[in-house]
């Protein structure tokens, strides 16, 4: 009887983190939104929820003290 040499888990195995350039920026998944809260995104991103997001982002940043 043969060891075989298919299917398994690998050490570095996987979906690499980023594009592996360090200094790259790269999308994270942050946290969970009600449905009310997704609707919302979605109508400030012009149908685009996670535009929705970083337009939110943008203007609370800018109305920072």
């Amino acid at each position: 009887m043969t060891t075989s040499t298919h299917g398994g888990a690998r050490p570095g195995a996987g979906r690499k983190l980023g594009n592996g350039k360090p200094d790259a920026k790269s999308a994270l998944l942050v946290c969970k939104v009600t449905t009310d809260e997704k609707d919302f995104a979605r109508q400030l991103g012009n149908g685009n929820a996670s535009e929705g997001v970083r337009r939110a982002l943008a203007l609370a940043a800018a109305h920072q003290t």
